[in-house]
Parts: C-alpha cells; sequence; structure tokens
C-alpha cells in the first residue's frame, strides 16, 4: 500500500469540490481508526490472494467473507489473468501535479476493448460508481498508461462493497473522461495549491474534513440556508412553511446535521483539555446501571429468581447467517423482509418510489 499524494484520488471528492480543503485539513494532525487499519488489512489480504491465485487465510472470518467476496466478483470478469494488475500505482501528474493514486483492480477485456476499474470498500456508508471521482481519477492514470498497449473503446468502473452486499458498476465514455480530467481536474489541482484557495461548503466535500467544526465558510453556509429559506416577504398573514422552504432545508439537512455535531465534539474536546468555553461547562452524562461483579450477581440471583435470572432471545437473520456461513442458503424460507417505514429521499435517489399506503405500516410508530 502506496503513501497518498498531497492531491489524492481517495480525497479527490473534497478538494475538486472544495480546493481550500486541503490547506485548511493540513492544519490538523494526521488520524486513523480500527475501522480504517481493518479496511487496510482486507486490501493487503486481497492482493496476496490475487497474486497467488488463492481464498482469504487470515484468522479473521469476517475479514476472509470480505476478501472472498470481492475476489468472486474479480474472478467472474472476462480479464484474463495476463491482462490485469494488482494495486497498479497509476500517474496523474498530467491532471494533477505530483499526483498518483493507487488502483485495488485494472483489468482489460481484450474481446470487447473495455478497461475495468474496481475499488473494493469496507465502510458501511455505501459508495456507488457514477461519477465517483477516485474512479475517474485512477481511470484517467489507467488508461493514459495502457493505451499504448490495449485498444481501449469502453472504460467501466466498479465499487464492490461486501459488507453491504453492494456491487455498482458505471461505464464511462473515455472522450468524456478524457475532458473532464483536462477541462476540471487540471484547473481545480493548480487551485487546490493555493494557499488562498477558496473553501466551498458542500454535503460530499465537509462529510469527512478536518477542518469542518472551524470553517467560518460551513457556518456561514448554514446560517445563509436558515435565513434564506424563511426570508420570504410574500407569506400569508399566519405563515406556514412552503414546498420550496422544505426543499431547501431537507437537501441541506444532512450537512447541517453533520456540521452542528462537529462543532459539539469540539466544544467538547476543548472543556476536556481544561479550556473555558463561556456559557458551557462539563457535567457527568447519564448512565445505567450495571453489575458490579456478573458472576457474583448471578450466585446471588438464581436462588432468588431461579430461571428468570436470564433472558433468552433468538439470534438475528443476519447473525444466523453469519454463524452459519456457506449453509445460509437452508434458512432462507425463514426470512421475510417487511417493508421500512416511509423515509424521505432525494428524488435522484437510486431506491424505487411508492406510493404511501398508510396501512401497510403501523402509523404510531409515524407519530
Amino acid at each position: 500500500m502506496s503513501a497518498h499524494a498531497r492531491l489524492s484520488a481517495s480525497s479527490s471528492h473534497r478538494w475538486l469540490n472544495c480546493p481550500g480543503s486541503i490547506a485548511a485539513g493540513e492544519m490538523y494532525p494526521s488520524t486513523t481508526n480500527a475501522n480504517a487499519e481493518w479496511g487496510t488489512k482486507a486490501h493487503i489480504e486481497a492482493e496476496r490472494c490475487l497474486l497467488l491465485n488463492i481464498d482469504a487465510q487470515t484468522d479473521d472470518e469476517v475479514m476472509n467473507e470480505t476478501v472472498d467476496a470481492y475476489l468472486q466478483y474479480i474472478r467472474s470478469l472476462p480479464v484474463a489473468v495476463a491482462d490485469y494488475c494488482v494495486e497498479l500505482k497509476v500517474d496523474l501528474t498530467l491532471w494533477i501535479p505530483q499526483g498518483f493514486g493507487t488502483a485495488d483492480f485494472v483489468g482489460i477485456d481484450l474481446k470487447t476493448k473495455t478497461l475495468y476499474v474496481v475499488d473494493l470498500k469496507t465502510g458501511r456508508n455505501k459508495v456507488f460508481a457514477k461519477n465517483n471521482p477516485q474512479l475517474k481519477l485512477y481511470a484517467l492514470g489507467a488508461d493514459a498508461m495502457l493505451a499504448g498497449l490495449y485498444d481501449i473503446e469502453r472504460i467501466k468502473i466498479v465499487i464492490v462493497q461486501p459488507p453491504l452486499d453492494h456491487i455498482d458498476e458505471a461505464e464511462i465514455d473515455p472522450n468524456e473522461l478524457d475532458d473532464w480530467g483536462k477541462n476540471f481536474v487540471r484547473q481545480r489541482a493548480v487551485l487546490a495549491l493555493q494557499p488562498d484557495a477558496p473553501r466551498i461548503p458542500g454535503e460530499k466535500q465537509c462529510q469527512w474534513c478536518a477542518h469542518k467544526a472551524n470553517c467560518v465558510e460551513l457556518m456561514e453556509y448554514v446560517a445563509d440556508t436558515v435565513s434564506n429559506a424563511f426570508d420570504d416577504e410574500t407569506l400569508p398573514p399566519i405563515p406556514t412553511i412552503n414546498d420550496e422552504q422544505i426543499r431547501v432545508v431537507l437537501e441541506r439537512k444532512s450537512l447541517i446535521e453533520s456540521w452542528l455535531s462537529a462543532v459539539e465534539d469540539l466544544a467538547l474536546q476543548r472543556l476536556l483539555d481544561g479550556q473555558a468555553l463561556p456559557g458551557f461547562k462539563l457535567v457527568e452524562g447519564r448512565s445505567l446501571r450495571q453489575w458490579r461483579n456478573e458472576d457474583e450477581a448471578i450466585t446471588r440471583l438464581v436462588p432468588l429468581l431461579g430461571g428468570d435470572t436470564y433472558t433468552q432471545k433468538v439470534v438475528s437473520p443476519a447473525q444466523a447467517e453469519k454463524l452459519l456461513k456457506k449453509q445460509k442458503g437452508d434458512i432462507a424460507d425463514l426470512i421475510v423482509k417487511p417493508p421500512g417505514k416511509p423515509t424521505i429521499a432525494p428524488s435522484n435517489d437510486a431506491r424505487k418510489s411508492f406510493g404511501v399506503e398508510l396501512d401497510s405500516f403501523d402509523k404510531t410508530e409515524l407519530q
């Protein structure tokens, strides 16, 4: 696994949309977490398995299942072993100063002249292939690198996300991809490397930005959302929120909530560090009582409560399938998936729209 470029493909969703996020983010120390480290190990195991043509063999069964699901997809592609690369470092300097990236899998289908660029995702935030800047950058680099060796007429970018049983494919026109690289990526990359590059708030670029809680531009964006949405001189004497105002607020709800949470985390950390925050203080939060020593509690409770000392609950379908592993098909007929409660989503959401039939739901849950 290689080091990241300053303008990395994996963070391109941020700097392409908010050039100023690069300089702002560099004020903060690099961080990682257990999930990220687990994902790195899964990528290393996937690389090893593809190079040796074996299945996953770790002490972590969940990792084995994740890697094997990825391998199953890769092995289903019409790509010969001689015509694919694993963990391919692609040169992006044609579009990004000192730019490079590492694609999980790149392969060529000689029959259809198709370039495949596949990315393994191990997180639980669903990722889609269409207009995915990270995969588009990998495709740019791979196409430029392999064009002299292969005749490439089609490009497919693919997300394989085993934890969510999610595989998403998108086809890109090579000419459109080239225009995107020349006319958008180049301009944004140069801008992002300027110390005074503009910060442009938005849901995608702000989601994982380290500067989010301290970003004045994001604070102003949130304030403008609220003030402008309700600054309407045409409202009737008894004002009610109208459809346009509802639309504006809902479209930005996720970003606003994310920003509020980040500011709250920042305030908590400052107070924990002993700094004063006028108007606020640290207090002990709510907690639940627990047994000081569970074994001692069992010894004392059994004579008093007998069988009522313990509770039992059947495992969930997901837990049962995890325990059964390859035999999970044996219980498929026992599982049903009732309709979910109605929820609001943007009109471009991939899920199918449906007419509301409230009789299908427990109306008390909607109160």
